[in-house]
């Protein structure tokens, strides 16, 4: 249909907003703006850092800065990130490379999504930008898409509903949405 579209596109590494006027089958971009050092792999730092924290609470000997622990601590923080999309709730087991420990620990959606607000606020901050820059308000968009595996994270998707007064537009997976769009195009 025709309207201003809005692409909010958070995936691993970058964020990016950019507001589309669609006529027919021909779109026009009105404006961009992103940031290129923000994206769900901050999510899995913010995650690995507080793990760190809780585990030198209890073994404050540990160094945690080898290339294994590094590894280890994020592949674990992605994992809590990922399963806390569909529970508030879960538990992780890590056994701390070059030592005998094993560290088990618990993480609540509520503290995940603490970590995380300020990031989102920075992408809100990005929206409210390329709004300004296309000389429009949030009632004037007629649709938001979601890009990239991070808006998976039910509150990215609550805060961009809240944002832009609708729901997001959920029914294209976003993983696969550039791929098709590439492959339109």
């Amino acid at each position: 249909k025709d309207g201003y579209i809005a692409v909010y596109d958070l995936g691993g590494g970058t964020f990016d907003i950019s507001i589309l006027k669609l006529s027919g089958k021909i779109f026009k971009v009105i404006a961009t703006h992103g940031n290129t050092k923000l994206g769900g792999d901050d999510f899995d730092k913010a995650v690995a850092d507080e793990i760190k924290k809780k585990i030198r609470k209890i073994h404050p000997e540990l160094k945690l800065d080898d290339s294994e622990s590094k590894l280890l601590l994020k592949k674990t923080a992605e994992s809590i990130k990922k399963e806390l999309s569909f529970s508030a709730e879960t538990s992780y087991s890590m056994e701390l490379p070059n030592t005998e420990l094993t560290f088990d620990g618990k993480f609540k959606i509520e503290e995940f999504e603490n970590l995380i607000d300020p990031m989102i606020e920075q992408t809100l901050d990005s929206c409210n930008h390329v709004l300004r820059e296309g000389n429009l308000t949030v009632e004037k968009i007629d649709e938001v898409v979601l890009v990239g595996g991070s808006t998976i994270i039910p509150k990215v998707r609550k805060r961009i509903e809240s944002f832009f007064q609708k729901p997001p537009h959920v029914a294209i997976d976003p993983y696969k949405v550039v791929a098709m769009g590439a492959g339109i195009q």
